[in-house]
């Protein structure tokens, strides 16, 4: 059944699909994936992850065939170790190959629960693309209890009903501790926006 604060599953699949191509042109040599529009849009929605200060980790949860999340962390210099999860194989794969060209390093996993971390200071992000939130946050909630350091979380989420998924979020988990916040200005190309999950 899909969440009706999240995009409908054709839509998600299409942006899947169009990211896809776009990682396969730019590995063909068909394009220069850098001044595409799409990433320069992609870069500078995620500037406002800059103000959040470094980070020893950044994780990025349904990263996709284009991590530019993880590409801006990069430019920005925000972490020494950026991460990419996506359940996805194809999209990983995709994902390994764009880094590599770039030549942008990046570790990617198809599971939070094959990264180990160690680092005093971490960040998650969690793509509005990704399936079960609910379960995701739960499982880095879950991971976070008894580790040192700290963390933060963000998530991004379709700009018309974020607020709302967000305080869905909350109640379900049960956690008063923690609250949603704005994080940037709203990108009407990817009718998204940021918030920041503050403890």
């Amino acid at each position: 059944m899909t969440n009706k604060n999240l995009f409908p599953l054709t839509h998600q699949k299409q942006i899947s699909e169009q990211e896809k191509k776009l990682a396969r042109l730019f590995l063909n040599k068909e394009i220069d994936l850098v001044e595409d529009d799409f990433y320069q849009k992609s870069i500078e929605r995620n500037q406002a992850l800059s103000s959040l200060g470094t980070f020893d980790q950044f994780i990025c949860i349904g990263c996709g065939p284009i991590p530019s999340t993880l590409f801006a962390a990069e430019k920005f210099s925000m972490s020494a170790e950026l991460i990419g999860i996506d359940l996805d194989l194809e999209a990983l794969v995709l994902a390994r190959q764009v880094s590599e060209r770039l030549g942008i390093e990046i570790d990617f996993y198809s599971s939070l629960a094959d990264i180990e971390l160690l680092m005093q200071r971490r960040i998650y992000y969690i793509a509005n693309l990704v399936v079960g939130k609910k379960e995701v946050l739960e499982e880095i909630l879950e991971r976070e209890k008894g580790l040192n350091g700290e963390f933060v979380l963000v998530v991004r989420e379709p700009t018309k009903s974020g607020e709302g998924h967000a305080e869905s979020l909350r109640q379900k988990l049960d956690l008063d501790k923690f609250k949603f916040e704005l994080l940037g200005e709203a990108s009407e190309i990817f009718h998204s926006q940021n918030y920041l999950i503050k403890f």
